[in-house]
């Protein structure tokens, strides 16, 4: 028995390159034998609870334009939670960008606010003390660095609710002089965990972006172009995007699939 993933498109029908991204990844498994994708936001399409892995990804808008398709998407997560508590095979699930907003929004770990600009390309993340114990992020140096592209953060975090949660803040954005530092991952259960940041964005393909004209416009407008160059340098880097692509997601996975074999070791004595 293979492993069978969901993909949550949450890009409401907006063209993007992070789905094809997922697509690319799940397809590196041999373990992964059914990858179904389903559309959230616009045709309210969600997965039963039949599924091992749960991919659930970026997408435009605001984390506040809740439609009916939330009603489901939310309810997925507590039936996946209750799942867990009283099940050993367990189910995964990973938040991407927006669909970390709301996750963070339902878990009520922090406040929702929009920017004061939008964060747009590549950036370090600096990671908390919880993260040395973290068997994902204790991988990654610091800081490590990430594709960000985001009118909205979550600041403020309700440390009671998170320990009450058993949740643990793992990385935290780079400095923002007096502003606070929003909350850049979190592992909401240990099996959840959700990343502000595109995990699934590879070297290759934010080089591509990058080198596009109306987003090196954009960069350089806000950043300069000192920042743009920067940027440029983080990509080309083994050592910075292409290490976090290689590193978050991959051993996610690699956790899912290391459990699906010790089930089917125990099934075969």
């Amino acid at each position: 028995m293979g492993l069978r993933v969901a993909i949550l498109d949450m890009n409401n029908r907006v063209a993007n390159k992070g789905l094809g991204y997922l697509r690319a990844i799940v397809q590196n498994y041999s373990e992964i034998t059914v990858a179904d994708v389903f559309d959230v936001r616009a045709a309210n399409e969600l997965p039963d609870t039949s599924y091992d892995l749960y991919l659930s990804s970026g997408g435009p808008g605001s984390p506040y334009e809740l439609e009916s398709w939330s009603v489901g998407y939310f309810g997925l997560i507590d039936q996946l939670v209750a799942y867990n508590r009283t099940h050993v095979r367990k189910k995964y699930m990973f938040f991407i960008c927006h669909s970390f907003q709301l996750a963070c929004m339902h878990f009520r770990v922090g406040q929702l606010t929009e920017r004061h600009i939008m964060s747009f390309g590549v950036h370090p993340v600096f990671k908390t003390d919880n993260s040395q114990q973290d068997d994902i992020f204790s991988k990654l140096p610091d800081p490590f660095y990430v594709a960000d592209f985001r009118y909205w953060q979550v600041v403020q975090p309700d440390q009671a609710r998170i320990a009450a949660l058993g949740a643990k803040v793992l990385a935290i954005e780079q400095p923002q002089g007096e502003r606070e530092r929003a909350l850049m991952a979190i592992r909401f259960t240990d099996e959840m965990l959700g990343t502000q940041f595109h995990p699934e964005a590879d070297a290759p393909g934010m080089l591509q972006y990058l080198h596009e004209d109306d987003r090196r416009f954009k960069i350089v407008e806000e950043y300069g172009e000192e920042g743009y160059r920067s940027m440029l340098q983080h990509v080309s880097d083994p050592e910075h995007i292409a290490l976090t692509s290689r590193t978050v997601l991959p051993m996610f996975i690699a956790r899912c699939i290391l459990q699906l074999r010790a089930e089917q070791v125990g099934t075969l004595k």
